[in-house]
């Protein structure tokens, strides 16, 4: 039987754990996980950022208006959907900041395929309420993972 990574949960063989290097932000990424996203270990991208920033948390729902730990940090934090959409503030093109924040910040990101990326945003009316914010898709990602 095949040992797995309890950090990465990838296979001890192609583990990923010493190449991380984790960064400390003082914006708090909160992940949310789609379960059947949670599976794919192949890529795992979701886990994977998670892993590199120290100020995050990685929330495993497909619906998250009654989720407890989503709850707490809507409280907490003053927070913001990573989405794109109409009326999205685009942080790309921003220098500095132009808001005065009265609470650390919360970056939301919802790590699924886009069908179901919607339908958690659907089913979860908290996230719904929330500023959006987006960058340029011009930016030709380099992410290697082989």
């Amino acid at each position: 039987m095949r040992q797995n990574c309890y950090q990465c949960l990838r296979a001890k063989s192609v583990c990923i754990c010493q190449s991380l290097s984790p960064i400390e932000t003082n914006i708090h990424f909160a992940i949310l996980t789609h379960p059947m996203e949670r599976q794919k270990v192949k890529n795992g991208t979701g886990r994977m950022t998670y892993l590199q920033l120290q100020n995050a948390s990685l929330i495993t729902d497909t619906a998250f208006e009654n989720n407890n730990e989503v709850n707490t940090l809507l409280d907490k934090y003053e927070s913001y959907l990573l989405y794109p959409g109409e009326g999205c503030l685009n942080i790309s093109t921003m220098s500095d900041s132009p808001f005065e924040f009265q609470k650390p910040i919360c970056i939301f990101i919802l790590d699924a395929t886009w069908p179901c990326a919607k339908k958690m945003l659907k089913l979860s009316p908290n996230l719904q309420k929330l500023a959006r914010i987006s960058f340029d898709h011009s930016i030709k990602s380099e992410f290697i993972i082989k």
